[in-house]
């Protein structure tokens, strides 16, 4: 097991023991016709993640930032798809549009997500 996979199999032990309410991703995606001759359809597709929800820290603002104080971050355990942002997320049936999605850590394979999300 390389030192990746013991930090995400770690991280996913936390997001099980300490997720917080209802926390889906919903996903907007493409699926081909019934008959190779009929258009795609959009379908919603839903993922259900493993994740904390807090409110941003007032560090994070600045004039430079377009975060608000009523924004949310959402840290999740690795999903089946990568989040990304105009995804929506529901945080206990309230949509949050996704503004900003970055992989923990910034660099290898992800062990998690963090989410910034607006109601």
């Amino acid at each position: 097991m390389n030192w990746y996979s013991h930090i995400r199999a770690h991280h996913d032990r936390l997001m099980q023991r300490y997720s917080q309410g209802n926390v889906v991703l919903e996903k907007q995606e493409s699926v081909p016709g019934p008959e190779p001759w009929d258009p795609p359809v959009i379908a919603t597709v839903y993922y259900p993640l493993r994740a904390t929800v807090r409110g941003i820290d007032a560090e994070h603002l600045d004039s430079a930032s377009n975060l608000t104080m009523s924004d949310l971050i959402i840290q999740c355990a690795v999903p089946a798809v990568v989040p990304a942002v105009d995804d929506v997320v529901r945080v206990d049936g309230a949509a949050l549009a996704v503004l900003q999605v970055t992989a923990l850590p910034g660099a290898g394979g992800p062990v998690g997500y963090k989410l910034v999300a607006r109601g």
